[in-house]
């Protein structure tokens, strides 16, 4: 589901609960990270708790590309929801964000967890985006 600039105020105030994965991209670093942090907020108390909150760069998911997916399959310890989020160039995130967005066996999709992506460096006619 694509979110108008107009509607992005109401989505961090309350987003739909059927979202799990937000996609935040452009060229505005600065507002992309403002915008991600403040739908992270929504989902953790606190942003700096390990147990249930973690950050990926680009560099993470170059050496490894099912980090972004093994992260949203963890349990969060003391939150109710294990919020993922992650950093980079939309070019190094597509492989593991369409791995982290594959339905398991069972049928489920980031169970327990949401997934915030801010991708640098995008357009809309950019593969993560689509």
């Amino acid at each position: 589901m694509k979110i108008q600039t107009r509607q992005i105020a109401g989505l961090l105030k309350q987003p739909p609960a059927h979202m799990r994965a937000f996609l935040f991209h452009g060229n505005d670093i600065g507002l992309i990270h403002e915008r991600a942090l403040a739908l992270a907020g929504l989902y953790s108390e606190n942003l700096d708790d390990v147990f249930s909150v973690t950050r990926l760069d680009s560099g993470a998911v170059e050496n490894d590309v099912g980090v972004i997916a093994d992260a949203v399959s963890s349990i969060a310890v003391f939150a109710k929801t294990r919020v993922v989020i992650v950093r980079g160039r939309g070019t190094e995130l597509v492989e593991a964000c369409k791995l982290a967005l594959t339905p398991r066996k069972d049928g489920t999709l980031l169970d327990g967890a949401v997934l915030i992506v801010e991708a640098r460096e995008t357009t809309t006619r950019h593969a993560i985006v689509k």
